[in-house]
């Protein structure tokens, strides 16, 4: 029997599957395949396949250094990870449904619904309030074929490292609480700077791990969204689901750490076939 996970694991993939070949890692003149990690947001509004929409899906590796944002002059994202990049569409994938429902009245949202009563005798009072609001059958689930750069990560970037070569950066002011890409292997609950590459420039974007843990602080509305769409307890991400061969204990403990004190929410492994 397909569970939950492994039909949002499915779902996700398909969805990929259906892109034009554009959209996709190549192969290469010499054989080689290019590949980048995927990351999706999926909405379920049960347990079954029919009742699971991916609204967002994105791929992606790349990060600004530091020294280019001053050119930028705010018109480049800064982080360009899969995982940034789909909560980004998630929130673009609400307001398109917002806007669905506003331009028809008889547009009836499958995910979200009016927070109040039209006519309310108290609507004078909401009026600081989003007035839409994620229906309560909704959950929130998060795919990705990677484990997160950052805590999630760490203990299976040692494990895939040569023997020697599995060390750690050093770091100059060793009181820092800030670390960049592999500094100290060891610790765990730091935040984390991108990138995880030793030979790239230090970019001001938080790891993904702790991205993805602060969000289930403030959930994954972020503006404008948030203007319009209340950040109930379900706006929070239910589960995230990886590749058994991309979770580990010891980094996914501290990462999932955050999940339980606030949501109680899960990680789930899968052990679903790989594509070649």
């Amino acid at each position: 029997m397909t569970t939950l996970a492994q039909g949002i694991a499915h779902l996700a993939l398909s969805t990929f599957d259906a892109l034009p070949p554009r959209c996709k890692p190549r192969r290469l003149e010499d054989g080689r395949r290019e590949w980048t990690p995927m990351a999706a947001v999926v909405l379920a509004t049960g347990d079954g396949p029919a009742d699971l929409t991916c609204a967002s899906l994105a791929t992606g590796t790349k990060c600004l250094a530091a020294s280019a944002l001053p050119k930028c002059r705010g018109l480049v994202l800064h982080d360009s990870h899969a995982e940034v990049l789909a909560l980004r569409g998630i929130n673009h994938w609400l307001l398109r449904e917002v806007q669905a429902i506003l331009a028809n009245p008889a547009y009836q949202s499958p995910f979200l619904e009016a927070a109040f009563e039209t006519g309310s005798a108290n609507n004078h009072q909401h009026e600081s309030q989003a007035p839409f609001r994620l229906k309560s059958q909704v959950s929130v689930h998060f795919f990705t074929t990677e484990a997160p750069c950052g805590d999630a990560s760490m203990e299976i970037l040692m494990e895939s490292l040569p023997t020697g070569e599995a060390q750690p950066w050093p770091t100059d002011h060793p009181d820092i609480t800030a670390l960049q890409g592999r500094g100290h292997f060891s610790m765990l609950g730091y935040v984390r700077r991108k990138p995880a590459r030793a030979d790239a420039e230090p970019s001001l974007s938080k790891s993904c791990t702790d991205k993805l843990s602060v969000k289930q602080f403030t959930s994954i509305l972020s503006f404008p969204a948030d203007l319009f769409v209340q950040r109930t307890i379900n706006a929070h991400i239910e589960s995230v689901i990886v590749y058994a061969d991309k979770f580990n204990s010891t980094g996914s403990n501290s990462f999932l750490q955050h999940f339980r004190d606030f949501l109680s929410r899960e990680l789930h492994q899968i052990q679903t076939q790989r594509a070649d």
